[in-house]
């Protein structure tokens, strides 16, 4: 008789002979910093982005909305910190990032593979979420009259000029970065960890992921949510953040450049 399928996480890279195991299963990553640790990581994020929220209202409630350099370049240094927070954490218990990460790539072969891995995973998620959003509309396309509604919860961080374009990619690929690495890193990790169970570990660092993200509205942090599933899913299976990153870091670039690019001629 076949076992039941056990969601349960091995890490090949950083689960050690140490590491608990299920009863009649595979082993379960081992923390990779202590929960207090994780506990006060989590609380400044919550704090982060509630501080964050409050700033984007103010923005929005402007006539004349300033330009988003200095929030951009606020952001990148709060992502930097936020990884560099949590890699302390990690070297407390004297685990290297590389294991955190998933290993390197050994060939160009790994490099090419995990590339065509984001490509199709950006595809596929982004065709997922437009099916979501298409259901939470009640069956409404969003339409180009409609960008200006659909794109309001970040409006005054869409960059315009030339020096704004480069900072948002900058902060694209930050964003893609220490986001992957802290979400579907550590935070997974963690919570798979601390639950003994994949599917939970998943599920608990997309929910921390939407709240991450309050300033963008509920609906727009729900579906931020399930993209940080998403995330969670192919970083499980792929046992990498690496083409994570990547994904992460195209997806931003990309809509960011898109709304610049598609926002003045709405409504016309």
């Amino acid at each position: 008789m076949d076992e039941p399928f056990n969601p349960t996480f091995t890490d090949p890279v950083a689960t050690s002979e140490d590491s608990p195991r299920m009863p009649g299963g595979p082993s379960v990553p081992s923390p990779v910093a202590s929960y207090i640790h994780t506990f006060v990581v989590i609380v400044i994020m919550v704090c982060v982005s509630l501080m964050s929220a409050k700033t984007m209202d103010a923005r929005r409630n402007l006539p004349n909305p300033p330009s988003p350099v200095s929030q951009y370049l606020t952001t990148l240094l709060w992502l930097w910190l936020l990884a560099a927070l949590c890699y302390i954490g990690m070297r407390a218990r004297k685990v290297r990032l590389v294991e955190v990460i998933g290993g390197r790539w050994k060939s160009l072969d790994d490099f090419l593979i995990d590339i065509a891995i984001a490509a199709g995973f950006w595809l596929t998620s982004a065709l997922c979420l437009a099916g979501i959003k298409f259901a939470l509309n009640h069956g409404k396309a969003t339409t180009l009259n409609d960008l200006p509604e659909a794109a309001k919860s970040i409006a005054a961080l869409i960059p315009h000029t030339p020096r704004e374009i480069v900072l948002w990619i900058a902060l694209s690929i930050t964003a893609g970065l220490c986001e992957e690495f802290v979400f579907r890193g550590y935070l997974q990790r963690q919570f798979t960890a601390l639950t003994r169970n994949a599917a939970a570990g998943i599920a608990l660092s997309a929910i921390v992921f939407g709240v991450g993200h309050l300033y963008q509205g509920a609906q727009q942090m729900f579906i931020i949510a399930l993209y940080g599933a998403m995330f969670g899913t192919l970083a499980f299976f792929r046992k990498s953040t690496r083409p994570g990153m990547m994904a992460h870091a195209w997806q931003d670039t990309l809509s960011g450049l898109a709304l610049s690019l598609l926002l003045p001629h709405a409504g016309k």
